[in-house]
């Protein structure tokens, strides 16, 4: 592992784990003290929340398998809040939001597939080479 692929992965975690926690604390906040960051609506917050996550989450391990598991982690993770607000006063759990923040989770996953192999395409990431129709995730396939 080269000195810059370490520190651009610590970099990549740093800033998931920032994007994460303010996920959870803005999710348990009491609606009192609720902050907003005045998006259109609360379902763009959550769908840029998680697609931010899910993407840096990607950044970090390629793999198809990485990719699907960040995205469904990030999916139940979202469900799992959602449930969490019953108990928190003054918020009302939404299914809408969870469906935001679900797409988000899955749109940062394609985010970060389609990246790697744009910049494996132009030589970022690895030897250059162009894409096959075997690296581009078809309807059928695993991602």
């Amino acid at each position: 592992m080269s000195v810059t692929s370490f520190n651009r992965s610590t970099i990549f975690r740093v800033f998931g784990l920032i994007v994460a926690l303010g996920i959870v604390i803005g999710s348990v906040l009491p609606g009192a003290v609720l902050v907003s960051f005045r998006l259109v609506n609360s379902q763009l917050e959550h769908f840029v929340g998680y697609m931010l996550l899910s993407a840096l989450a990607g950044l970090i391990g390629p793999g198809k398998k990485t990719l699907t598991l960040t995205a469904v982690l990030l999916t139940m993770m979202a469900g799992g809040l959602e449930l969490i607000q019953i108990l928190v006063p003054g918020r009302i759990p939404s299914f809408l939001d969870f469906l935001a923040s679900a797409g988000g989770a899955w749109a940062g996953t394609f985010l970060s597939a389609y990246s790697h192999l744009l910049f494996r395409a132009v030589g970022k990431l690895g030897n250059p080479v162009r894409p096959t129709r075997e690296d581009v995730p078809s309807a059928d396939s695993d991602l």
